[in-house]
């Protein structure tokens, strides 16, 4: 059972190193632990979606422009309350949703 608060952190890089600001799609994930699951996809129009599982026995879905990346890739971090969930984009919280 996912824990009432948590925290997931992750980087996303593929071997094409110019893949946040091309016109391809990527797959990433999913990303599991316990009951929590994270699957990311770059679409062609440079927007991320995040579709992640879990938390609260919910399903919450997130996206957003692909900020730029360092060579290292893009950290993502997601935390999670009883009443809210945080996205954050290359450490800049990137929205905020309401659980309950």
């Amino acid at each position: 059972m996912t824990t009432p608060e948590g925290t997931i952190t992750f980087w996303l890089k593929h071997q094409h190193p110019d893949w946040p600001s091309n016109s391809n799609g990527y797959y990433f994930g999913p990303f599991s632990h316990e009951d929590l699951s994270v699957k990311a996809v770059k679409h062609p129009d440079k927007t991320l979606e995040l579709f992640v599982s879990g938390p609260s026995g919910r399903s919450f879905e997130f996206k957003h422009p692909v900020p730029e990346c360092p060579p290292k890739g893009l950290m993502v971090v997601i935390t999670w309350t009883p009443k809210e969930m945080k996205l954050y984009l290359n450490t800049k919280l990137t929205e905020t949703r309401q659980i309950e």
